[in-house]
């Protein structure tokens, strides 16, 4: 009979402009093997930097193997994550649990791919579909299998997502994250790897239940921060309820619906919404969500917060408006978007606030062909500032200043940009025709 180990970590890290912390990550699991090594955990790590050079390290039964001879990795590449997982599927362990370290930005999946201009600037990133895809290719490929997987962890910001858990749902028992910005110094993989050693076998919600006391102590962040977890099996579930909720929101007057989000906690400037906080607060308004609000709360751990309100550890992509009507189209392909209608509810709900957007560039064009026509007379000059939606007349403001106000709601980010539309009247010496303004100490014309 094989003997196995209880456990792999697969630790996976991109470092383009973490490279000092991903080297502190690995010298800090390095002291851990060699504290506690033994043939219970096996430890593997990838490491991407700049320009997508990678060197891998695992610890098997207390001993360290490197291998640095390796072609340059795009971590945007599905297959580079398929090729990650299989590597750690090659010893063969009683559970595993991954770790995928780097940047994060939720749902948002629009954001520009970046060209490199630097040894540290990143080339691609992964979609949420194509997270998904890399998981799905690990197991579906020749060779030892990949997962499933008791955890997967998303040490990246704003990756808790109702989104990026229904799109794992078939891959791992387990998904820990948080839906703030996360530390970029990385979870406590040291200290994570000890207690695993010392109770190899100890269940998956334990694991898990470690995982966030080990982050909350010591996590030395000092500004708002939330880690949770939620079990994956409930989400095919939590995806069916959410669907008749959003049936549900097709009747209600608009006007509640818009008083329940805004009351809710809004997560990174608005774009994203706390999940149970969103559901408890369209209970208030009366409509009826209370088996997808139980289901959600069942699924999710307690998280470990602090300066984070009644975040539930998990979020849902709802914006407030003023959004480009090309987004939902790339939020469209995310699976929970389709498969609950949410992507197609938001297209409805965002029509209003997009029109007036619209219009608002057009009034702006036109009161710059206007104010360009006038010859004679008191002249009005317009400024647009529109951070958000790149309005084109940003390019020809004379002092295009965005405002800068609190966000909508219960926001956890600050404060955000929001269009505005100023109108300065000319001084009386800027005026066609008017004198000059008289110099100090000049005797006045009569």
């Amino acid at each position: 009979m094989e003997n196995r180990a209880e456990w792999n970590l697969l630790i996976h890290l991109a470092a383009d402009f973490l490279a000092a912390r991903a080297d502190a990550i690995l010298a800090d699991l390095t002291r851990a093997v060699e504290q506690v090594g033994n043939g219970k955990v096996n430890v593997f790590v990838e490491t991407v930097k700049g320009q997508g050079k990678a060197t891998r390290t695992r610890f098997i039964g207390g001993k360290g193997e490197k291998d640095e001879d390796l072609p340059p990795v795009n971590t945007g590449d599905p297959q580079s994550l398929c090729s990650f997982l299989k590597w750690g599927a090659e010893v063969r362990a009683q559970r595993t649990a991954v770790f995928l370290f780097g940047h994060g930005n939720g749902v948002a999946d629009w954001v520009p791919k970046k060209a490199p201009s630097s040894p540290n600037s990143y080339i691609d990133a992964l979609t949420i579909p194509e997270l998904g895809e890399g998981f799905a290719r690990a197991r579906k490929s020749p060779g030892p299998l990949a997962g499933p997987f008791a955890i997967i962890g998303m040490n990246a910001c704003l990756m808790s997502m109702v989104e990026v858990a229904y799109e794992l749902r078939s891959f791992g028992e387990v998904m820990i994250g948080s839906e703030l910005v996360d530390s970029d110094t990385g979870w406590p993989y040291g200290e994570i790897l000890r207690g695993l050693v010392k109770n190899p076998e100890m269940p998956t919600d334990d694991l898990a239940g470690m995982i966030l006391k080990a982050y909350e102590t010591c996590s030395t962040r000092t500004e708002a921060r939330v880690l949770g977890a939620v079990r994956l099996g409930a989400l095919d579930g939590i995806g069916t309820a959410m669907t008749a909720i959003v049936e549900r929101l097709k009747a209600p007057d608009r006007e509640l619906i818009e008083k329940a989000s805004t009351n809710a906690l809004r997560i990174d400037a608005g774009q994203y919404i706390d999940l149970v906080s969103l559901l408890t607060e369209l209970r208030a308004q009366g409509v009826d969500v209370e088996d997808g609000l139980r289901q959600v709360k069942e699924a999710l751990f307690e998280p470990v917060k602090r300066g984070a309100g009644d975040a539930c550890g998990l979020s849902m992509y709802f914006p407030v408006g003023d959004t480009d009507p090309n987004h939902l189209s790339v939020y469209r392909k995310i699976a929970f978007a389709r498969d609950t209608g949410w992507a197609d509810y938001l297209k409805t709900w965002l029509e209003p606030s997009n029109k007036a957007r619209q219009a608002r560039r057009k009034y702006t064009e036109r009161a710059y062909a206007t104010s360009s026509a006038m010859a004679a007379g008191p002249s009005t000059h317009y400024e647009a500032a529109c951070e958000r939606c790149g309005c084109p007349a940003m390019g020809r403001a004379a002092t295009a200043l965005p405002e800068k106000r609190s966000g909508r709601g219960n926001s956890l980010r600050g404060r955000s940009a929001k269009p505005r539309l100023t109108v300065r009247t000319k001084a009386p010496s800027e005026r066609p025709g008017a004198r000059p303004a008289r110099k100090r100490g000049a005797p006045r014309r009569r």
